[in-house]
């Protein structure tokens, strides 16, 4: 851990401490955040903008793994579902481990950390892929079930996991961590992600453009 002083919102010097953890699950993602002395937390990359009535800005996301992603510094697993403006659609990338197809994640571009930070067009435009992407994996792809969850622990910058359940998953591996744990998960190699992408940005354009 490493004790560093920055200037506050308000221009006064105020102690700080960087806190580097990872997450388990997914080595690609890792905790990077700042926090007052008090544990309040001051998120890695953003700050108050007062004279725009902003909450949120850009000022450093050189370390945002979802942001180098968009950028294309950063190869995963499978092919772009779907991109606009607003949002970016793919397939959750496990560092060369087998993964479960259809754990898909729905990025937001700007880099804020939360739901609540997002402007009314980002909302509008979140929210239809949530529903559109998890049509097309039931449609496509068969899911009896999808799961949904935003954390943002890890990473902060919003983005939202869509975690399909198959059928006959047996009820003990239900839930979206769990799912992953039955023996007879559908667990893919990297072209069998790019082809799920394919058929579902397939779906997508067929089905809504």
């Amino acid at each position: 851990m490493h004790r560093m002083e920055t200037k506050g919102i308000l221009g006064t010097t105020v102690g700080l401490r960087f806190i580097n953890r990872r997450k388990k699950r997914n080595a690609n993602h890792c905790d990077l955040h700042f926090s007052f002395l008090k544990n309040i937390p001051i998120t890695l990359g953003l700050y108050y903008n007062r004279g725009n009535n902003k909450k949120w800005e850009d000022v450093l996301v050189e370390d945002c793994f979802i942001c180098n992603k968009h950028a294309g510094k950063i190869k995963t697993a499978g092919l772009t579902i779907y991109e606009d403006e607003f949002v970016y659609v793919g397939h959750i990338d496990r560092n060369g481990e087998p993964n479960y197809l259809g754990h898909i994640m729905i990025d937001l571009k700007r880099h804020v950390p939360t739901l609540g930070d997002m402007n009314q067009e980002e909302a509008r435009s979140f929210g239809l892929m949530m529903e559109r992407v998890s049509k097309a994996l039931m449609e496509s792809e068969h899911a009896e079930h999808i799961y949904s969850y935003v954390l943002g622990d890890a990473v902060p910058h919003l983005h939202m996991h869509l975690v399909p359940r198959y059928p006959n998953t047996p009820k003990e591996y239900w839930g979206p961590n769990a799912v992953y744990d039955w023996p007879q998960a559908p667990m893919g190699t990297d072209s069998e992600v790019v082809d799920l992408c394919t058929r579902m940005k397939k779906y997508l354009e067929n089905a809504y453009e």
